[in-house]
């Protein structure tokens, strides 16, 4: 499931920032940083430390190797506990102040969405403003320097609460098969059939940098899950026949693709 951010992201730097914590996880290098008044920055998990210390312009700020201030390693903890599936929520002293007003309320409004969520950029639109600052939100999201902690990935394109992002109801509606005609004009529904979903989380590699592919935008694997299972429920709740995958097990899968064709459903941009 797709997430996006700015290609390359980079976080500004920030003279009011006094300590950065770049810390190895089961998953990669991750780093958070803090300034007087809370953390102001999260690094998701990279390759390499240096590729941290890169992203939080960490020149610019206080390295401690040895001695680490409680809330850093709070936040550590936090992030460990978040994507090992033991936490849902966070409980850290956070500083907004490298956004504009405009992005802090946005990002305030972020941390309301709760684990198991999702929520429309509309809905946080009409939270801040309006509908008509939409737009103005999507950039708001993307510039989110802490994320998970403000969880823009419970961001999509719909409101599932409202029918919304129900990659099933796309997947089941989506004209993508040949009438009487050779003309692509019939749905999954419209022929009776099934569907063998398999995640997959590698199609979201960003090669832009560098010889290795990076996996940073994609979901944490408790949320990235709970979006599968969602979708799997939304085509069976209609009705579709639905073989499964086993979400993060390394499968074997045999694919005779009929064309071929291939579509790219981007969370972000599906209605």
């Amino acid at each position: 499931m797709n997430k996006r951010h700015p290609l390359p992201k980079r976080l500004a730097p920030d003279a009011s920032r006094v300590t950065a914590f770049v810390f190895r996880t089961p998953w990669g290098w991750m780093g958070v940083s803090e300034t007087t008044k809370g953390i102001d920055a999260v690094v998701l998990p990279k390759a390499s430390r240096q590729a941290v210390l890169t992203e939080l312009q960490a020149a610019s700020s206080v390295l401690l190797d040895a001695q680490v201030s409680s809330r850093l390693r709070e936040a550590r903890a936090q992030l460990i506990d978040y994507l090992a599936g033991t936490r849902r929520s966070f409980d850290l002293s956070l500083d907004l102040s490298r956004g504009t007003s405009f992005q802090r309320k946005v990002w305030r409004t972020l941390r309301r969405v709760s684990y198991g969520q999702l929520r429309s950029y509309q809905w946080v639109a009409v939270r801040v403003g309006g509908r008509r600052y939409a737009r103005a939100v999507g950039n708001a999201v993307g510039a989110n320097p802490m994320p998970i902690v403000i969880p823009c990935h419970r961001i999509v394109a719909q409101d599932t609460s409202l029918g919304g992002f129900s990659g099933g109801l796309k997947i089941r509606t989506l004209r993508i098969f040949s009438d009487d005609q050779g003309k692509m004009n019939r749905s999954l529904a419209d022929i009776g059939g099934s569907v063998l979903l398999v995640s997959q989380f590698t199609l979201l590699g960003r090669t832009a940098n560098g010889r290795r592919p990076s996996f940073d935008e994609a979901a944490p694997a408790v949320e990235a899950k709970r979006l599968y299972e969602q979708v799997v429920a939304d085509l069976r709740d209609n009705g579709t026949h639905v073989e499964t995958g086993v979400f993060a097990a390394h499968m074997q899968v045999e694919l005779l693709n009929d064309g071929p064709v291939t579509f790219v459903l981007d969370s972000c941009g599906v209605s």
